[in-house]
């Protein structure tokens, strides 16, 4: 078991208050041989129910490209070849791009609204400003919560990443796009229950990791904590990191969140 410290606001950055703690329960390694024998081979996105069952989608494979695991790593089944019959996956519908003329161009990184919801509340969130809005049930505005920032700026190597990207567009759709100088001021919206809000920030992690802001449930800013993984899900009182191993496979972690 290792802890996450965390800091307890920008006036007090030499003061660290421990939040929480994390226990490691399940790893999921696709270097394993007996996760290999299930044939999962690589995890390209996951999810998981609200029994706690764990959904893994290979898109590498040439069939089978979703598992089902129980809460224990456990195998329950495999799905999704390619096909038209049950449990099979096929194209409904599909359409091309013939043009994408604008008179302004487009950032690439573009402005998304995200959208929450804990027990009690509704949360959103627009990408062009650090606010997050909050509403009940009944569609009322309860309160916004909002913080100072400071731009995280794209290195050399997120610029080199977006000009790959552009690169497989066709002329016409790429000269559309611009690179911006930053990133938005947030990522994504996650609620743990009706207690704490973490809002998943750009702030500069280390490689492989996240960094989230967080606040309580009157919108006060509690602290801040940073995630290893480069997809991150919460689940009741679990956390689920998917990280890159030096060696090149994947590996799907399984945390206990425990609250002090």
């Amino acid at each position: 078991m290792f802890c996450l410290l965390i800091c307890c606001g920008p006036k007090q950055d030499d003061v660290e208050a421990k939040l929480f703690s994390l226990e490691k329960v399940l790893t999921l390694d696709t270097e394993n041989n007996k996760i290999a024998e299930m044939g999962l081979t690589d995890i390209s996105y996951f999810d998981i129910d609200s029994e706690g069952k764990i959904f893994i989608a290979n898109l590498k494979a040439k069939e089978n490209y979703i598992f089902i695991l129980n809460k224990d790593g456990s195998l329950v089944s495999v799905f999704g070849s390619i096909g038209q019959g049950p449990g099979e996956l096929k194209t409904l519908d599909s359409s091309k791009i013939e043009s994408f003329k604008k008179a302004v161009k487009v950032n690439i990184i573009p402005t998304l609204v995200y959208w929450e919801k804990s027990d009690n509340h509704i949360f959103t969130g627009n990408t062009e400003k650090y606010e997050i809005r909050v509403f009940d049930f009944d569609g009322k505005l309860v309160r916004s919560i909002k913080k100072e920032y400071e731009s995280v700026l794209l290195s050399d190597k997120d610029r080199e990443e977006y000009e790959k990207r552009l690169q497989k567009y066709p002329p016409e759709i790429k000269e559309s796009f611009f690179i911006p100088d930053a990133f938005p001021p947030f990522r994504d919206i996650v609620a743990l229950g009706g207690n704490w809000l973490f809002i998943q920030t750009y702030d500069e992690p280390n490689e492989g990791s996240s960094k989230y802001d967080i606040f309580d449930t009157n919108g006060e800013f509690a602290g801040r904590t940073e995630l290893e993984g480069y997809q991150v899900k919460f689940k009741g009182d679990r956390v689920y990191c998917l990280k890159q191993k030096d060696s090149g496979y994947k590996e799907l972690v399984v945390y206990q969140m425990i609250w002090d």
